[in-house]
């Protein structure tokens, strides 16, 4: 009997839109999480995030989820990039639309009873210092693996 392998489905966020609009990459992976963002780093992780390097843009894990096999986060992999609008899943935009599930996520910042209201400036620099926070938490783990 074949051992199953766990997989991830993750998003990156790019610090600037590397071509037109296009700000988030959506890929899924049966290697490590952190062995599949330094391959990304290094440029030899996909075509995009290649581009994105040369092109002096750099990128954060906006979005990670752990499936039991391959197969389900492939799915997963097609299904999110056929709905599209990655914004709603990824951490770092949230931060900056100020949607609630990023403020329960870190709870430090201030919860907006009206999502639709832009945060304050203040707000926003909270918010930000919690996801760079995350991130920093999730590369310390992923590097742990």
């Amino acid at each position: 009997m074949r051992k199953m392998k766990k997989a991830s489905v993750y998003m990156l966020h790019f610090e600037r839109p590397y071509r037109g609009k296009c700000q988030h990459y959506v890929g899924y992976t049966t290697l490590p999480l952190g062995k599949r963002l330094k391959q990304h780093r290094n440029g030899s992780g996909a075509v995009t995030t290649a581009y994105a390097i040369k092109q002096g843009i750099d990128f954060v894990l906006g979005y990670s989820k752990e499936f039991a096999t391959g197969r389900e986060a492939r799915r997963e992999e097609i299904r999110m990039k056929k709905v599209g609008n990655f914004r709603k899943l990824c951490l770092i935009c949230k931060a900056h639309t100020g949607q609630k599930q990023v403020v329960t996520t870190f709870g430090e910042a201030a919860v907006r009873k009206d999502t639709r209201q832009k945060r304050t400036e203040e707000e926003v620099k909270i918010v930000a210092k919690a996801v760079v926070e995350y991130n920093r938490e999730a590369f310390k783990e992923l590097e742990r693996l």
